[in-house]
C-alpha cells in the first residue's frame, strides 16, 4: 500500500474510533456499564490502528471509576431524600447505588450502604409508630381509653425498634392519664347526685378525684417532647378544665355545709358562685372543646338540685340517670318478653295431655252410696 493509502486507513480508523466513543457517555448516563466498557474497548482498537503508539487506559478500570462515582452520587441522593422525608425516593436511589457497587465488584457495606439502609428502616418504623400514636390520641380524645392504651403499646414497641428510647420513656406517662380518665368517667357522675342506685352525693370526694386526675395529667402537660406535642397541648387544656370543675365542686361542698346548718342565705351565695364558675366553663368551651369524660350539663344539674332544695321544690332527676334507666327498662322489657315466649305452651303440645287425662281409667264404685262422692271428683291432668 502506498503512503497515502496508509494515511487514509489511519484516518478512517480514527474516525471509526470517534464514532464508537460518541456512545460512551450516553452509555454511562444510562448506567449501562457493560456497553460503555465494550464501546471503549472497540474505540481503543480503532485508535491503535490509527496510531500504533496509542496507549489506552484499561476500559474496565475507567468504567469502574465512573461506576463508583455514580454509586456514591446515588447514595448521597438517598441520604438527601431521607432528610426530605421521602423514604421511597431514598430506597430507590440506594438500590441504584448498590447496583453500581456490585457491578464494580466493591462491597456495598464498605461504601456505607448499611448505615443508610438502617436509617431508612428506622425512618419507616418512626413513621408507622407516629401514625399509631396519632390513632391512640384520637381514641383518647373520644374517651375510648381501652382502645387507646392498646394502640399506645403498639406505638411504643415500634419506637423501641427505631431506637427512640427517650420518646418511649416519655410515653410511659400517658397510660396513667388514660387510666385516670377511665376512673373519672366511671365515678364522677355518681358523686354529683344521690337519687339513683349506686350514687352518693359527695362533692368533697369529687374534688379529691378531680385533683388526683389533674396531678396525673399535669405531668404529661408539662412535657416538651416534640413527639408528644399534640398530647401535651391537649392535656394542658384538660388540666385547665379539671381545675374549673374542681373549683365548681368546692362551691357545691360549701353549699352542702350551709344546708346542713339550715343557713339558707350563705347557701344562696354558694349557688351564685356555682353559676359564675359555670359561666367560666361555658366561656372555656368556646375557645377549646370540652375534653372531660362527662358533659357540662352535670354542672347545670347540680345547680338545679341546689336551687330546688333551697326553695323546697321538686328535685330534678339527673339526665344521665334517666338515660341509664331507659336502657335498663328496655333490657328488662326484652328479657320479660323472652321469658314469656318460652313459658307459653303451644295448643298443639297441650292436646296430648288432655287426651291422656280423659282416657284415664276410673275404678267402679265399690258401694252404691259412694257413687255420688266419686261423681264430685274432678279429673286432673297428669
Amino acid at each position: 500500500a502506498t503512503e497515502k493509502e496508509e494515511e487514509a486507513v489511519k484516518f478512517f480508523s480514527k474516525v471509526e474510533g470517534d464514532i464508537f466513543m460518541s456512545d460512551y457517555q450516553p452509555a454511562l448516563d444510562e448506567r449501562d456499564y457493560d456497553r460503555a466498557e465494550l464501546v471503549m474497548t472497540r474505540a481503543g482498537e480503532c485508535y491503535l490502528k490509527s496510531n500504533p503508539k496509542f496507549k489506552q487506559e484499561n476500559p474496565k478500570d475507567k468504567v469502574k471509576t465512573a461506576c463508583l462515582r455514580d454509586g456514591d452520587a446515588s447514595k448521597r441522593r438517598a441520604i438527601d431524600n431521607l432528610r426530605k422525608k421521602d423514604p421511597d425516593g431514598a430506597e430507590e436511589e440506594l438500590e441504584k447505588a448498590i447496583a453500581c457497587f456490585e457491578w464494580a465488584g466493591v462491597s456495598p457495606t464498605d461504601r456505607g450502604v448499611d448505615e443508610v439502609e438502617e436509617n431508612i428502616h428506622a425512618f419507616n418504623l418512626r413513621k408507622e409508630a407516629n401514625d399509631r400514636l396519632d390513632d391512640s390520641f384520637d381514641a383518647a380524645m373520644a374517651h375510648q381509653q381501652a382502645d387507646s392504651m392498646k394502640i399506645l403499646e403498639e406505638s411504643s414497641e415500634l419506637f423501641k425498634q427505631a431506637n427512640e428510647q427517650k420518646l418511649v420513656d416519655d410515653m410511659k406517662g400517658i397510660k396513667p392519664c388514660l387510666e385516670a380518665d377511665m376512673n373519672l368517667q366511671s365515678k364522677f357522675l355518681d358523686m354529683c347526685d344521690s337519687q339513683y342506685e349506686g350514687a352518693t352525693l359527695d362533692p368533697r370526694g369529687a374534688q379529691s378525684l378531680l385533683a388526683h386526675v389533674r396531678g396525673v395529667y399535669q405531668r404529661i402537660a408539662s412535657l416538651r417532647s416534640a413527639g408528644l406535642r399534640k398530647w401535651s397541648s391537649n392535656f394542658g387544656t384538660y388540666v385547665e378544665q379539671l381545675q374549673l370543675a374542681q373549683a365548681f365542686m368546692s362551691f357545691s361542698e360549701a353549699y352542702e355545709g350551709h344546708m346542713d346548718k339550715k343557713a339558707k342565705a350563705p347557701a344562696k351565695v354558694e349557688i351564685d358562685n356555682m353559676k359564675k364558675k359555670r359561666k367560666e366553663i361555658e366561656i372555656s368551651c368556646k375557645h377549646m372543646p370540652w375534653m372531660l369524660p362527662f358533659t357540662v350539663e352535670v354542672f347545670n344539674h347540680v345547680i338545679g338540685v341546689a336551687e330546688a332544695r333551697l326553695h323546697l321544690k321538686p328535685i330534678p332527676y339527673p339526665p344521665w340517670a334517666k338515660e341509664q334507666t331507659q336502657e335498663n327498662e328496655a333490657e328488662d322489657e326484652a328479657s320479660a318478653s323472652a321469658v314469656a315466649a318460652m313459658e307459653t305452651v303451644p295448643p298443639a303440645a297441650a292436646a296430648p295431655v288432655v287426651a291422656v287425662a280423659e282416657a284415664a281409667p276410673v275404678e267402679p264404685p265399690a258401694k252404691e252410696e259412694e257413687a255420688p262422692a266419686a261423681a264430685n271428683v274432678e279429673p286432673t291432668a297428669g
